[in-house]
């Protein structure tokens, strides 16, 4: 009777007027009717009116365990944003687990920002999904055989009879019938039907996406990886791919392959053109690591064939680079070539990640191209951007580039240069093949830093870099004096008595 009452209202007064000794599942349905047709705001005290009716029974312990009482509690803590006391209840159900309380006990965590629970529930439900997927799959087999056996019998059955001057036999053979009665019979004890719904397919795109940014900044990219890969193609969608991008580039150390290749399969499943400009960021940074062999090894999918090959048409333009340098330099090419061909525009921090991608693999040349094309566009360059291009020099070993970025460096930026960007520009002249040459730009980089008179936070590492990178050649004495006077550093080798 409770639940064919209209509002949840109506079915706690039930309870209250029923002076007899009611069972466990009058409460359950009250709590299924707080949890469906209750406003938000009023769960929580409806809830807690419920249960404080419900202990008073008799018999109130062994009530307050049961999995048909837990679950509609759970969906109403959650709806009442109780999360950890919804969390609480859903880990306290001791059977099978209900699409519901997968739903509930995922939004929950996501809610605590509890990654290793979502994971846990996430991957609890994929289990599951991929047992019915291969129940239901099996079912299909086995209709199908039995489906071709009955039909070679009822053809043989024909054939005699017309041998014989019989008329033809019913269409429904015993033998049709008894196989339908066994498929159902001999299914073992406890499973599910093919035709249950699967936990996973019964979470909305909103509680996917929430649960997908938990784990990515927990660094979990197999779980968002292995979401994707069990969801049909009609429940995914450009947010979900985005998220599972997103899990790549946070994963330490980030696994390009696998997001070049979820980037692959977006665009198969007809999402090119709802690729936004968030997305191809998050790529540009995951293409650091598109050439990872550890990516490879523990990627969480099937192999990348050439059709999952999202750098296909890319590798013939890189000539002579190759191994990782051409793996990592046909993503970013790739990635940029898309970006102009949609006509999306490449914001700061897509020039920042862009850049950083080919600087940690010492494409300068490309580098020097990017920052035409920044400039082009009318977009300021930031430190960020600098410091970057600086790092390109200085895995170059380009010292004079190294100072000219440093001079614009101060020229377009407010603020002083970063240890960081002083410390790489420092790097490039003592890696620079003409010993003189880093030696004359070592010298600028200290008068630069006199300039400025810089606030050294890493004065120790500043100072045995320049020191190294100024005794390559002819000491300027009245710059290095300078150096140690207003900046403190020990430039000089100086013997020192015992």
């Amino acid at each position: 009777a409770i639940r064919g009452l209209p509002n949840a209202v109506d079915a706690v007064r039930a309870l209250d007027l029923e002076s007899a000794l009611l069972t466990s599942s009058s409460y359950a349905a009250a709590l299924e009717a707080i949890a469906a047709r209750a406003p938000a705001a009023a769960c929580g005290p409806l809830v807690g009116h419920v249960i404080s009716r419900l202990k008073k029974q008799p018999y109130a312990g062994p009530a307050c365990t049961e999995d048909a009482v837990l679950s509609p509690l759970a969906a109403a803590l959650c709806k009442a944003r109780k999360n950890k006391e919804a969390q609480t209840a859903v880990d306290a159900i001791s059977g099978d687990k209900s699409p519901r309380d997968y739903r509930v006990g995922i939004v929950a965590a996501s809610r605590l920002d509890d990654a290793k629970k979502v994971k846990y529930l996430l991957q609890s439900a994929l289990r599951k999904h991929r047992k019915l997927r291969a129940l239901a799959n099996e079912t299909a087999l086995r209709q199908k055989a039995s489906s071709s056996r009955n039909a070679t019998a009822h053809q043989q059955a024909t054939d005699d009879g017309r041998r014989a001057g019989v008329s033809s036999p019913s269409t429904t053979t015993p033998e049709a019938t008894m196989s339908t009665v066994n498929a159902t019979l001999q299914r073992p004890r406890g499973t599910p039907p093919p035709t249950a719904p699967a936990p996973l397919a019964t979470l909305d795109e909103s509680t996917l996406r929430f649960a997908l940014k938990v784990l990515a900044r927990a660094g979990d990219h197999r779980t968002p990886f292995s979401v994707i890969d069990s969801l049909p193609v009609e429940r995914r969608s450009a947010t979900l791919y985005h998220a599972a991008i997103a899990a790549c580039g946070k994963s330490r150390p980030p696994k390009g392959r696998t997001a070049m290749l979820l980037w692959r399969r977006m665009k198969r499943d007809g999402f090119r053109d709802e690729i936004p400009r968030a997305t191809y960021n998050a790529l540009l940074h995951c293409a650091r690591g598109a050439s990872d062999p550890d990516d490879a090894a523990s990627s969480p999918g099937p192999e990348t064939t050439a059709e999952d090959n999202p750098l296909a048409g890319h590798e013939a333009n890189q000539g002579g680079t190759t191994g990782p340098d051409r793996a990592n330099a046909n993503a970013t090419t790739a990635i940029l070539r898309e970006m102009q061909d949609r006509g999306i525009a490449l914001n700061v921090v897509s020039y920042n990640i862009a850049l950083n991608s080919l600087a940690a693999r010492a494409r300068f040349g490309e580098m020097l191209e990017l920052l035409e094309r920044m400039e082009d566009s009318n977009i300021a360059p930031t430190e960020v951007t600098f410091g970057t291009a600086i790092h390109g020099a200085a895995r170059a070993n380009n010292s004079l580039a190294a100072v000219d970025l440093l001079r614009a460096h101060r020229k377009y930026c407010a603020a002083k240069p970063a240890d960081a960007a002083l410390g790489a520009a420092l790097e490039a002249c003592l890696r620079d093949p003409d010993a003189a040459q880093g030696a004359a730009s070592a010298q600028d980089v200290v008068a630069i830093m006199v300039e400025l008179e810089v606030d050294l936070e890493r004065r120790e590492r500043i100072e045995r870099l320049a020191r190294e990178a100024l005794h390559r050649g002819t000491l300027d004495q009245q710059t290095v004096d300078k150096a140690e006077t207003i900046l403190g550093l020990a430039l000089h080798n100086r013997q020192v008595e015992v």
